[in-house]
């Protein structure tokens, strides 16, 4: 008994403020593990998105160009000339996908038919026209639903239509009909007219199962031919 009381008084009893410490060096640590993942994770995705970008490309051209009588009870002339392009769209960043939110097309021609130099958006003073070139809905809605991984390319289809009839007062249709009408009429077949092409872009990156914040991307693309007698015509890279 007297060893056994001995061995107990020998014990010496946890402190409560050990205890205590304890806790708060466990507290401490979990805190700075957490930002440390915080950390790794921010690192880790910057890494990855930094070098992300999209490549625009214009792949696919032609012009078309159709003339009727604008009412079966008159004998003026109608002519509608559609100019149609295909615009691909691709993400070099090997570990994100990209997701389109929204697609803009726009077509600018120099007001006087001279394309040595291609005029751009922001050349308002020289008079250059400009021709929207809406996007098939078709299109943007398959893209919006699926995110493409890198590589893949996904692809844009826009048409821009220019009217051009005898009562005409639509300014787009008048001057656009002037630079794409030989007169009234729809031009031979060997007939090919110029023109920047600038896409208007709001994609966002999936990385995992986290989308990004959404960037808004505007590149030009120069020189872009369009043959009435559809003709495909080389790529034409885009550049912001």
């Amino acid at each position: 008994m007297g060893e056994e009381e001995q061995e107990e008084e020998g014990e010496e009893p946890s402190s409560p403020s050990r205890y205590g410490d304890d806790r708060r060096h466990f507290i401490v640590l979990a805190g700075l593990g957490g930002i440390l993942g915080v950390t790794i994770v921010v690192i880790v995705i910057s890494i990855v998105l930094r070098p992300a970008h999209v490549e625009f490309t214009v792949v696919h051209t032609t012009m078309n160009c159709s003339s009727s009588s604008s009412s079966s009870n008159s004998t003026s002339s109608e002519s509608t000339i559609s100019l149609n392009l295909t615009v691909q769209l691709q993400a070099t960043a090997a570990s994100a996908k990209v997701s389109y939110r929204s697609v803009f097309v726009d077509l600018i021609m120099a007001a006087d038919g001279n394309d040595d130099v291609p005029p751009t958006r922001n050349e308002s003073s020289s008079g250059a026209l400009t021709l929207h070139a809406p996007v098939d809905p078709g299109d943007l809605k398959e893209q919006r639903r699926t995110p493409q991984p890198a590589g893949t390319p996904a692809s844009f289809r826009a048409t821009s239509l220019v009217v051009q009839a005898d009562d005409d007062d639509d300014e787009v249709d008048v001057r656009g009909g002037r630079l794409l009408l030989d007169g009234d009429e729809c031009r031979d077949g060997s007939a090919a007219v110029r023109a920047t092409v600038v896409v208007t872009a709001l994609v966002s990156f999936v990385v995992g199962p986290v989308f990004t914040r959404s960037y808004h991307v505007v590149v030009h693309c120069p020189y872009v031919q369009f043959h009435m007698n559809g003709t495909i015509n080389p790529a034409v890279n885009c550049t912001a």
